[in-house]
């Protein structure tokens, strides 16, 4: 009896792709029901602020917190296509930032796109961290 080589395939419970096998088309997709929550993490500057925090220690957890959570539910809930969703979540977290902060505190119009840039590089730091987590979790 014969065995063909589809029939010795090993299965792949991780749902990451394999070289030489297919990718799902479901996997392509950006689910924007994970990069919308995770922008929404830039009302934590705001709300800390009207809660009374400042200063640096302010600044370090909001961004600690914020990294931690993004890397986190990125990597381990395996969202597809990490560096492109963290960096549109950065996008995203950059424009609530400033709408919240214009609406709160004052207009920063001269540092609008420089506050997206930084936070979409941020963003896409983290989804390499996260696709390292994919990737180590898949193994």
């Amino acid at each position: 009896m014969t065995h063909h080589a589809s029939n010795n395939r090993v299965p792949n419970p991780s749902g990451l792709p394999v070289a030489g096998e297919a990718r799902p088309a479901r996997r392509l997709r950006l689910r924007w029901g994970a990069i919308l929550p995770l922008a929404a993490l830039a009302l934590l500057w705001p709300l800390s602020g009207l809660l009374g925090f400042e200063g640096p220690a302010r600044a370090f957890t909001i961004i600690g917190v914020t990294l931690a959570v993004w890397i986190g539910v990125v990597g381990f809930a395996h969202v597809a296509r990490p560096v492109l969703s963290l960096t549109l979540a950065g996008v995203g977290y950059g424009l609530l930032y400033l709408i919240a902060n214009a609406i709160m505190v004052t207009p920063l119009v001269f540092f609008a796109w420089y506050t997206v840039a930084v936070t979409a590089g941020v963003g896409a730091l983290a989804g390499l961290a996260a696709l390292g987590i994919q990737r180590l979790a898949a193994r």
